[in-house]
């Protein structure tokens, strides 16, 4: 059942190719060259993604064990050929894929040299850029930026936005001891304001507490979530909305079955806690219903109409995972749009309205 309407997939991904890799030697400052991300095949048959010499997030290998239903897709070419990706995009209904990276996305939420993390973004950037300019009317690409270095971060997207055509930034739930409402990060706010681009929380499983906390992989991947529940809170109530009133948030791959539940916490919380929101101009769930904020639902996710009931249906977008183990292609805009229970008005907003404001396309 093909979409009677533009469709945007507002969260698709490349995966990094060696000719990415090899630009390191070439386009990287030298003291910045050995430090920089890489693949390594141990001889234990894992592999390992490293970076600064230290080895994120483990051995990769879990995932060849997957299991998906027969037709469902769990890697393409088009993930590293743009030309390849656009006759995918035609078979799922996509009529523009905005794209993040997969593993480079570890490198703002971990890198601890701010130097290494601003040059590798910058690379990273050129290389999408390159990757998008196949075909720039339907490939757009989100910028990596160093959130290490709040002040370079704002030239990188701003050189990323105004020069490469990029249409938003990339964001880890939060980075080291700071949440999205630390100060340290209103430079980047304030640039992507000013430019009209959203800020893409995203979620991010090397940073995530359930890592540490559980064996089973399952259970780490499933709980990954709760990171972009934390900095949702973070931005509502540490008063980020206030501060940039224009600028927007979106939460991705995490679901948005959440949202009614983290909406409802947080201003049961404020009402009885009244002086920890008193500088708020408005109640934290008027905010998280807002204009600033929207939230990715899974295609299939039994929630999704309850979440845009409670929220509101201006605020979902859906996210294709092109075309990760874990995601639906090729058949994520078929499940909505076959679906019983959303209505045409929602599924359009989902699939089109939503991301074209979200993303300013």
């Amino acid at each position: 059942m093909e979409a009677p309407f533009r469709v945007i997939d507002a969260d698709g991904h490349v995966t990094e190719t060696d000719a990415l890799w090899n630009l390191w030697a070439s386009r990287l400052p030298k003291e910045y060259r050995a430090a920089a991300p890489r693949w390594y095949s141990h001889e234990d048959g894992g592999r390992y993604w490293i970076v600064e010499g230290k080895v994120w997030p483990g051995p990769l290998d879990r995932v060849s064990r997957f299991s998906k239903p027969p037709g469902m897709w769990g890697g393409r070419e088009g993930e590293q050929d743009p030309q390849k990706r656009i006759p995918d995009m035609d078979s799922m209904g996509l009529d523009v894929a905005v794209i993040f990276c997969s593993t480079m996305i570890h490198v703002p939420a971990i890198v601890e040299d701010p130097g290494l993390a601003g040059a590798v973004s910058r690379v990273y950037n050129d290389w999408l850029s390159d990757y998008c300019h196949a075909n720039p009317e339907r490939l757009k690409g989100i910028a990596m930026v160093p959130v290490q270095d709040p002040a370079e971060a704002a030239r990188e997207l701003r050189r990323a936005v105004q020069k490469l055509g990029l249409v938003g930034a990339l964001f880890p739930p939060f980075y080291g001891d700071k949440m999205l409402d630390h100060k340290d990060f209103y430079p980047i706010y304030r640039e992507a304001q000013d430019l009209g681009v959203p800020i893409c929380v995203h979620t991010n499983t090397s940073i995530n507490p359930g890592r540490h906390l559980f064996d089973n992989f399952l259970l780490r991947h499933a709980f990954s979530s709760v990171p972009l529940m934390m900095s949702l809170g973070s931005v509502v109530v540490g008063g980020v909305l206030d501060a940039f009133p224009s600028l927007r948030f979106a939460f991705l791959e995490a679901g948005g079955g959440w949202a009614p539940y983290v909406m409802e916490r947080i201003q049961d919380r404020a009402n009885i806690l009244p002086s920890n929101v008193a500088k708020l101009k408005h109640a934290p769930a008027d905010y998280i219903r807002g204009e600033q904020l929207f939230y990715s639902v899974e295609p299939h996710e039994l929630t999704a109409p309850m979440a845009a009931a409670v929220v509101g249906e201006d605020r979902f977008v859906m996210g294709s995972d092109y075309a990760h183990w874990d995601g639906t292609t090729p058949e994520s805009v078929r499940i909505v749009m076959k679906r019983q229970d959303l209505s045409d008005g929602l599924k359009k907003k989902i699939l089109s309205d939503n991301p074209a404001r979200l993303y300013n396309l």
